[in-house]
């Protein structure tokens, strides 16, 4: 009886909390708009992540009796949370593209309460030694982990940055999405552009001859090249070369990409679905359900 009031009362409150949550991450979206994921950048969105794993492996090594600890890395609390980033990707999926979703405060309330949940359910398991065959449990979780880590970390250090290069050009700087010019670290040069048109004389397919530092490579429409661990040019538009009484020449726009967390982020996703199969062929079958 006493058992089942606790768990009630601890029900509320964190009920409460987390309503309280919510709001105040709407709050701050309406105060400070969208999140500047630079103040995520290296090193200080690493540095408050591991900051925040040791938090929740001292919460867990102090408080796993209490029942309000349990409650947060029980299933229930997964589903509550589960439910939220549903609703939140639905709203957002209906915003228009100005609202600019992916950075809003209450997206990043979301999606930090899932990756404490991961981590706390994680840190509890580990912590009891309790892997057993239960190699599906922490694929999952872990690769969830992973890739959840990655986007909000890396956030701060994606970059998105244009350059207009002209044949026989050389540029060294482009400009970002909002509207600052950045240094490339690198030369852009374009030798030759070539497109293909319609009837209508308007491209349907063009590819462009570029040096990055002196080192030609061949771009086309959705075939981007790599120049760094984490860094791609695609080719993303072309202006053709004035016909009458002008001297500029023909020109395109050259999209660099750079994610620094692609790979940890395609890490996580790789042994999600590994933990997910394994699942499916060999604990399923066997009338088990996934541990929580």
């Amino acid at each position: 009886m006493v058992a089942s009031k606790c768990k009630r009362q601890a029900t509320v409150v964190l009920s409460c909390l987390l309503i309280a949550y919510m709001v105040l991450s709407m709050v701050l979206q309406a105060l400070a708009g969208s999140v500047d994921a630079s103040l995520l950048a290296f090193p200080t969105g690493l540095a408050l992540g591991v900051s925040a794993i040791g938090f929740l492996f001292v919460l867990d090594r102090e408080f796993e009796d209490k029942e309000w600890e349990r409650q947060l890395r029980s299933r229930g609390a997964a589903c509550v949370i589960l439910v939220l980033a549903v609703v939140c990707s639905i709203i957002g999926g209906s915003l228009p593209s100005s609202a600019s979703f992916h950075t809003s405060w209450w997206l990043l309330a979301v999606l930090l309460l899932l990756e404490a949940h991961l981590t706390l359910v994680l840190i509890h398991r580990l912590r009891k030694c309790r892997l057993g065959s239960n190699g599906s449990f922490f694929l999952v979780h872990i690769g969830l982990w992973l890739a959840l880590f990655s986007a909000i970390v890396g956030e701060g250090d994606t970059s998105d940055i244009r350059a207009l290069v002209r044949v026989g050009e050389n540029i060294s700087t482009g400009i970002s999405v909002d509207g600052k010019v950045r240094p490339l670290g690198y030369s852009l040069q374009l030798y030759d552009l070539k497109a293909d048109t319609d009837a209508s004389g308007m491209p349907v397919q063009y590819e462009a001859v570029i040096a990055v530092d002196s080192l030609p490579l061949r771009l086309a429409v959705n075939a981007p090249v790599s120049v760094g661990l984490a860094e791609d040019i695609y080719l993303s538009g072309y202006l053709p070369a004035e016909n009458a009484d002008g001297d500029k020449s023909a020109s395109c726009i050259l999209q660099i990409v750079r994610q620094p967390w692609k790979y940890p982020m395609l890490a996580g996703l790789i042994l999600l679905m590994a933990g997910m199969v394994w699942y499916v062929f060999t604990v399923k079958p066997k009338g088990r359900a996934m541990p929580c």
